[in-house]
């Protein structure tokens, strides 16, 4: 579905709030960084991945909705995208978020950019299935740059997939800057000033692997009984 045209800008294919993924909120934060560095030359938009079962009232940057599990949809965004003349795309890769046998629809759409595309890997699996393999294979040759966010990552893309070296790009994953104040204001407001709390980041669903932390940590709080978590 696609919105008004949009001319002279960079895209960013990803999911995006107020759809709830840990993806979409990196993306987010990763607009906000760019924009600024623009000098007003270029608009961001947004082609975002969309469960067309949820009726998400996207902000105004977001300028298609691209069916996640509508392979010709992914077509259609490549075409609306060369239409209005985008100079770059971003692309946000994680396996399961795009359509397809192991997402592989994402290439129906890179392969009819007509601009340079530049992926963030946010997992890069060092025993891929075939299928796996082979999709990641073809996004390191479609993209002009891979970003990773740890020297591991960019050891994985080299010695598992073969990557061209000169391809990929190590950007540590980065945090809201935000002022710095001791610990103890925060924890005071949740009772726990003074003790040691065990903190996670990120969206909390399934596969975050959550459970096996709280599996272990019966014997941690029996040595350490101050603990909080």
């Amino acid at each position: 579905m696609a919105a008004t045209e949009l001319q002279d800008g960079i895209a960013f294919i990803s999911t995006f709030p107020p759809r709830q993924c840990g993806i979409g909120t990196f993306c987010n934060s990763l607009v906000s960084a760019c924009a600024p560095h623009t000098g007003g030359r270029l608009r961001m938009l947004i082609a975002a991945l969309d469960d067309p079962r949820a009726d998400y009232d996207y902000p105004e940057l977001v300028r298609y909705r691209i069916d996640e599990g509508n392979r010709v949809n992914y077509v259609e965004a490549a075409e609306f995208l060369n239409f209005n003349n985008v100079r770059a795309v971003s692309v946000q890769h994680e396996f399961g978020l795009f359509g397809g046998a192991d997402g592989a629809y994402v290439l129906d759409l890179l392969r009819e950019l007509r601009c340079p595309i530049i992926t963030t890997c946010h997992t890069i699996l060092d025993a891929p299935s075939p299928g796996q393999r082979e999709v990641m294979k073809e996004l390191i040759v479609l993209s002009q740059r891979l970003v990773v966010m740890t020297r591991l990552g960019n050891e994985f893309l080299r010695d598992e997939y073969d990557a061209p070296p000169e391809k990929i790009l190590v950007i540590p994953h980065g945090v809201p800057e935000l002022p710095l104040v001791e610990p103890d204001h925060y924890k005071a407001q949740f009772g726990v000033e003074g003790r040691p709390v065990l903190l996670t980041f990120g969206l909390l669903n399934k596969g975050k692997g959550i459970e096996y932390a709280l599996r272990a940590l019966p014997p941690v709080v029996r040595e350490h009984p101050n603990l909080c978590y």
